[in-house]
């Protein structure tokens, strides 16, 4: 009889792995002689199929970084929502050290193993395996054989990109600070195997535009990341991704803002909602007030830290329309966030998602930001992270507004999404705003 390991603790799908490092314990050799191996999948391992000891080999595209996975398709590493359990498969490589040295992500690998049971009482208090139902994966026992190549760029994938050396400029402190502008950057990540590096370069590629190019105080900008730590010196976190660290960066805000401010919101995250293409709900929340008008009645959300709870589209809102700016500008890039536009929208207010309420919303190739934040945050910053110009000033003012970025960022976003604007309060965002039309009116007039 196969054993299903299935340990219900948050019902969240995700990405889970564990170390590959070397270990001094005594480890039981698996018996290779012999014994049976059975050729599998990713999906049938992680359905709990097989039994603890059982010798499989399956295929996968390789995962780098601080311990190997495996998963069935690279593309999926580029969305902002976590994988789904049957994707990915974790691996522990202790009895082949040099696998973990030598291999490349991106490549297409067979790997040959004895399926393991991971303790839950153990294994759950390592943040990585929060939320996973099947505590199985595969233990190699034999190096893994290289069979090909994924077409999917993942060069930048879990790499945190040094913008001070990329682009100087960047970090050259501008003379001028204006006292009346603030910010809210925020970023949950969900676990720290979901957090993508991604989300910590979408960030900080905008701080440093708000600082550096926009004269923005830092001590006005509120930093909500992950666990609460920074992942270099580029950028300061003032709470972490908790209800309790977004509660707190709400309140500062409304103690210090008022109706002579602007405020500028950007998320950048993993976000959940019903995709109407695969027909399915992606971490979205049953809603429970009636607001939502589709059919499926789902809240989207935005993933908080190491937490069962997500961020609703309403939470969010309600803390929004607490507080007292005289201008604000929201940026939301995760998956479904065109969700969020009729949430947050009102009277003196640009709003902006890089997908709409059914659709993922994706990386660049590469992974190392999300496409709509990369395209925007160069826009009003003039350049790419790397130094290269950016033209964003279609009208040739000597400003970029906020329709002009995100004319740019929607005209230079390949990825398959569809960008969302509203600026007129009345909650219905369009693909294509104007500078004449219903939506782009006050926005072609509002700049950071």
């Amino acid at each position: 009889m196969r054993l299903k390991f299935l340990i219900p603790v948050i019902g969240l799908f995700m990405i889970s792995i564990i170390g590959c490092e070397e270990t001094t314990e005594d480890t039981e050799e698996p018996e290779k002689e012999g014994k049976k191996i059975t050729e599998t999948t990713i999906e049938e391992l992680k359905q709990g199929n097989f039994d603890p000891g059982d010798s499989i080999r399956l295929e996968g595209t390789f995962v780098g970084g601080r311990s190997p996975f495996l998963v069935d398709d690279a593309e999926k590493l580029l969305r902002n929502a976590p994988l789904k359990e049957p994707s990915y498969a974790r691996m522990d490589c202790t009895s082949v050290v040099e696998f973990a040295e030598g291999a490349e992500k991106g490549q297409i690998l067979e790997v040959t193993g004895v399926v393991q049971e991971f303790d839950s009482e153990e294994d759950l208090t390592n943040a990585d395996l929060i939320g996973e139902e099947y505590l199985i994966g595969l233990e190699l026992t034999e190096p893994p054989k290289i069979i090909g190549r994924t077409d999917i760029d993942l060069s930048g994938f879990r790499i945190i990109d040094d913008l001070c050396d990329l682009n100087p400029a960047l970090c050259d402190p501008i003379t001028t600070i204006q006292e009346n502008k603030y910010a809210l950057l925020y970023s949950g990540g969900y676990n720290s195997a979901n957090n993508y590096p991604r989300y910590w370069n979408d960030l900080k590629f905008m701080y440093l535009t708000l600082v550096n190019k926009h004269g923005y105080d830092p001590n006005n900008i509120k930093v909500v990341y992950a666990g609460g730590s920074p992942e270099d010196n580029q950028m300061p976190v003032d709470y972490a991704a908790s209800s309790s660290g977004l509660n707190n960066a709400f309140s500062d805000l409304q103690t210090a803002v008022d109706g002579n401010d602007k405020l500028f919101v950007f998320t950048t995250n993993h976000g959940g909602g019903y995709h109407s293409g695969k027909s399915a709900n992606y971490s979205g929340l049953q809603d429970t007030n009636g607001d939502e008008n589709d059919v499926q009645s789902i809240d989207e959300t935005m993933a908080r830290y190491n937490a069962s709870s997500l961020v609703s589209d309403d939470a969010f809102a309600s803390q929004i329309n607490n507080l007292n700016a005289g201008t604000m500008i929201m940026v939301f890039e995760p998956c479904f966030s065109g969700g969020f536009l009729a949430d947050v929208s009102g009277t003196n207010r640009v709003v902006m998602s890089a997908a709409t309420a059914t659709e993922f919303s994706w990386a660049l190739q590469g992974g190392g930001y999300d496409a709509f934040a990369y395209h925007f945050t160069s826009a009003v910053n003039g350049s790419e992270p790397n130094g290269n110009p950016v033209y964003a000033d279609s009208n040739g003012d000597g400003d970029v507004s906020m329709l002009e970025a995100f004319q740019y960022a929607t005209n230079n976003d390949s990825q398959s999404e569809t960008p969302l604007y509203e600026d007129s309060g009345d909650g219905i965002a369009t693909s294509s705003p104007t500078a004449t039309g219903t939506d782009g009116q006050f926005g072609s007039n509002v700049t950071l």
